[in-house]
């Protein structure tokens, strides 16, 4: 990719300093933009410096009066020669043909490249390998459906032993399911409240992370269910519990902590029936106080 070069020297030039003192604030910035953008401009193009008035109006978004007073300046300190044109382009800029040249080195050593690396390794040659790491998969109970993530199911032709195979990693079996962790939900919350739906396979690699974080985390299916006794006694009537929300690797960890600092408070919903009398409102027990 071609680039305009600017010396760091380029703000003490004489010529600039020229451009300064003898030009307003406002022609001395315009004349600067003109400089810097229409040399990015003609190094895009290869014009080797060449470029015309109406592309000057095309390039810098300022009015045509001020780009022409900019251009007078840039004339008048020796920045660009009357022939619009930047004054000595090949003496500090890399020209078309040197470019050009340069390309065409490239691509003649990229095919090289590529022919060698063909003439060395035929197809034959080359056994594909895939590394893959094992992740259990979520466990499913009849009548539910949920996705497997094991990745040792067979691929390619059955009975072909590849020439070679990477090693595989197998993790621990995950601790729980899925579906035992939609049923402990359902043993606490209210059935508009349990709002899995169908099964996103999508979503099975982010909450088996979810599952095992969980566990790791020192939580079981007794926090789940306590997790639905804080949802139901706090959050707001008809806001439920998803596949989409548990996904989120860290959010089912943080309900059960919330859940736990709720339950210790000393606030936990009565469990008198399968629901309220009015949804959403619940009566509480509080320890040590009696009923509220």
């Amino acid at each position: 990719m071609p680039w305009f070069k600017v010396d760091d020297g380029f703000p003490a030039h004489p010529k600039l300093e020229r451009l300064a003192s003898e030009y307003p604030p406002a022609v001395f910035a315009a004349a600067v933009c003109v400089w810097t953008l229409m040399g990015a401009d003609c190094m895009a193009r290869l014009t080797d410096g060449r470029f015309s008035f109406d592309r000057v109006i095309k390039v810098v978004p300022i009015s045509p009066r001020m780009i022409r007073r900019a251009l007078d300046a840039l004339t008048s300190i020796g920045l660009l020669d009357d022939t619009g044109t930047f004054h000595d382009w090949p003496d500090w800029q890399r020209t078309k043909a040197q470019i050009l040249r340069d390309r065409d080195s490239v691509k003649r050593r990229v095919s090289q490249h590529r022919n060698a690396v063909g003439n060395a390794v035929t197809p034959s040659d080359v056994t594909p390998s895939v590394t893959v790491l094992r992740s259990d998969p979520i466990r499913s109970d009849p009548g539910i459906t949920y996705p497997s993530l094991d990745a040792d199911a067979p691929s390619g032709n059955a009975g072909t032993k590849p020439k070679r195979q990477r090693q595989t990693r197998e993790l621990p079996p995950l601790p729980f399911t899925l579906a035992e962790i939609e049923a402990a939900f359902r043993e606490t919350l209210e059935p508009e409240r349990c709002q899995f739906g169908p099964f996103d396979p999508r979503l099975a690699k982010p909450l088996t992370a979810t599952v095992r974080a969980f566990a790791a985390a020192g939580y079981g299916l007794a926090d789940v269910r306590l997790v639905g006794e804080w949802v139901r006694g706090t959050w707001s009537p008809g806001i439920g519990v998803a596949w989409q929300s548990i996904a989120t690797v860290g959010k089912l960890t943080g309900w059960a902590a919330k859940a736990r600092s709720w339950r210790d408070t000393g606030a936990r919903p009565r469990t008198v029936g399968d629901r309220p009398d009015e949804f959403g409102s619940f009566e509480y027990d509080v320890v040590g106080g009696g009923p509220s």
